[in-house]
């Protein structure tokens, strides 16, 4: 028992030290659980709980009783013994005020006494007397010394590091004087060197170099300071516009002969981009002359094919007639295999000779003599893909563009309208042709792009770099001027590229 009182002393000056080792501190109620003796149905506190303690074993089995209260008790007890006289135990007991008590049981079953024990863990107990209570966990005020807060951090002692201008509330005595301590008078005398600056610091001369701020002036090196800044000094400044005149004569001469070689080369370098467009338009009229005849040789190619499977179709139907049975039918299979064939010939017949008309069509625009023809042709094309009934497409001469109206009155541009159907449109995006042929709208040449990146007015992408129908020169251009990369386009112009 006295173990623990001392055990208890010990804790509370441990705490009392702690708290004592911050200069302010203050007094502040906490509530914590705590086992206390509470009323019956009340749940009020009626006082401390008995202290048990110093249990024996032998012939004769006690434990002692500590009451902390100021008052008398008298607690009803219960319990087991373990040895001679096992069994349940309940017994009274009246302890005095601040007083110890013991509880005995004596192992006698009888007939001879031997050693029993009473189970620490099996006591328990209530008070009686001066009224009914059990000890219970109850929430508790609990008065608490603890350091006290400046800015929601432990006050600084006198003579603590602080900062003049805004650590007067992280001070306990609420004052951090002009040299940077903790302190009970704001103005003190500064030493090592600095100077009072205005009651509100203590600073040292001749310390702030250009473009620093000062609290005064007299912290700046130079001569110079305005709005809280120190300027450089007017020696400085005198040599600075002299540079800066050197710098400006030596800017306008280079200027002039920077520009002059820009207008050289510019005016050099339109004229070879004229002649390359000039080579590579020839280049592809004789490209596009030269698959002309190949297909035409194709073309004689697949009739003189078709004109044998059909000659040997009509020997096989005239034998087909003589046969019987199984012969017959492997005559007929024959003739259905050859027909199928004949009619894949025809079919790339017909393709070739498309791919003529186009190709044709293709050198009259390159050569510049059908161009009413070709917005006639595109017209048509796109009007059996998207009109019919009370939807019309036509030609804006206006703008240059293709467009589509519907019946109820609503126009809008058709490349929009093929984009916006295939592959949606976002919001505050435009519609780019690649190769910068307005009429051609297939899917694979547009292309959606920002409209602060697209917009003529903007000159982000200069259209000036692109050629009317070389798509490939378009996917160049995208790619150089807005960093763009394969995976930025989307399923149906990689389909294309592949193709190319």
């Amino acid at each position: 028992m006295k173990k623990y009182i001392l055990l208890v002393l010990f804790l509370m000056l441990s705490l009392s030290s702690y708290a004592l080792d911050c200069q302010y501190t203050e007094e502040i109620t906490v509530i914590q659980s705590k086992e206390m003796l509470s009323i019956l149905n009340k749940d009020k506190i009626g006082g401390d709980t008995l202290v048990i303690s110093d249990f024996t074993e032998g012939n004769r089995s006690t434990f002692s009783v500590y009451n902390p209260n100021r008052y008398n008790v008298t607690a009803f007890f219960s319990y087991v013994v373990e040895g001679n006289t096992a069994g349940k135990r309940e017994f009274a007991l009246r302890i005095e005020a601040e007083s110890y008590s013991m509880m005995k049981e004596v192992c006698f079953d009888g007939v001879q006494f031997g050693n029993c024990t009473i189970v620490p863990e099996s006591v328990e107990y209530y008070v009686a007397r001066p009224s009914v209570m059990f000890p219970k966990v109850l929430e508790v005020p609990v008065n608490k010394t603890v350091c006290k807060t400046c800015s929601n951090k432990e006050c600084l002692s006198d003579h603590s590091p602080c900062n003049p201008l805004y650590d007067d509330s992280r001070c306990g005595s609420g004052i951090c004087n002009i040299a940077g301590f903790c302190d009970h008078q704001k103005v003190v005398e500064c030493s090592n060197g600095t100077i009072n600056c205005n009651d509100i610091l203590c600073l040292e001369p001749a310390s702030k170099n250009v473009s620093e701020s000062y609290t005064c002036s007299w912290e700046c090196k130079s001569d110079r300071y305005n709005n809280e800044t120190c300027l450089d000094s007017t020696d400085t400044l005198d040599r600075k516009q002299e540079v800066k005149l050197k710098n400006r004569v030596t800017l306008a001469v280079m200027s002039v002969i920077i520009c002059s070689f820009c207008i050289w080369f510019f005016c050099f370098y339109r004229r070879r981009k004229e002649e390359c467009k000039l080579e590579n338009a020839i280049s592809k009229l004789k490209g596009l002359e030269k698959n002309i005849e190949n297909i035409h040789k194709k073309i004689n190619k697949y009739t003189k094919k078709e004109k044998y499977l059909r000659n040997k179709i009509k020997d096989l139907e005239h034998n087909a007639k003589k046969a019987k049975g199984h012969a017959r039918e492997l005559f007929e299979k024959e003739i259905n295999r050859l027909t199928k064939e004949c009619d894949d010939y025809r079919r790339l017949r017909n393709n070739a000779s498309k791919e003529i008309s186009e190709a044709e069509e293709t050198i009259k625009i390159a050569k510049g003599k059908s161009r009413e023809a070709y917005i006639i042709k595109q017209t048509k094309k796109y009007e059996l893909l998207y009109g019919g009934g009370s939807t019309e497409v036509y030609y804006d001469h206006h703008s240059d563009y293709l467009m589509i109206e519907f019946k109820n009155g609503n126009k809008y541009f058709l490349h929009r309208h093929i984009y916006y159907k295939k592959l949606g449109l976002k919001k505050g995006y435009e519609i780019h042709h690649i190769d910068n042929d307005h009429l051609n709208n297939e899917l694979w040449n547009l292309i959606e792009l920002p409209k602060e990146k697209h917009n003529k007015k903007y000159r982000v992408f200069r259209h000036s770099k692109l050629d009317r129908g070389d798509w490939e020169l378009g996917i160049k251009e995208l790619k150089r001027q807005l960093n763009m990369k394969d995976k930025d386009f989307h399923e149906y112009i990689k389909e294309h590229m592949k193709d190319k």
